[in-house]
């Protein structure tokens, strides 16, 4: 995401720029909010960012595409990004403040998809 918002240019510079910022800061927040959540509930966490992108199989562009495959590649990443937590959801039945959470998470993401696929139509 970051490497899209940084570098975005178009027409809907503005509005594209802006809303990935949102995007990107939102999952700023989770990634802090799970990292909290697990380790009162006595899990282990990896402590710099560098260790928790090793984890995460979305990685970072070589290059900058055009605004199109811009848009294309953050829908799907946001679609993996819900794939990701419906599971996690899925694990969490035992504990509702997580599963609540998680089910919110996953209802903003499904929103920031469907704001993305609207500009494509």
């Amino acid at each position: 995401f970051h490497c899209i918002h940084t570098s975005v240019t178009g027409p809907i510079f503005l509005e594209f720029h802006s809303f990935m910022g949102d995007i990107y800061s939102y999952y700023e927040g989770l990634v802090d909010w799970l990292k909290e959540r697990a380790l009162i509930l006595g899990y282990e966490t990896p402590f710099r960012v560098t260790d928790l992108q090793k984890l995460c199989e979305i990685q970072e562009l070589e290059s900058i595409p055009d605004m199109g495959e811009a848009i294309s590649t953050v829908i799907a990443d946001l679609q993996y990004i819900e794939q990701e937590l419906d599971q996690a959801i899925s694990a969490s039945s035992d504990d509702l403040v997580t599963q609540n959470k998680l089910l919110d998470y996953q209802d903003a993401t499904g929103k920031f998809r469907r704001k993305l696929q609207s500009i494509t139509k």
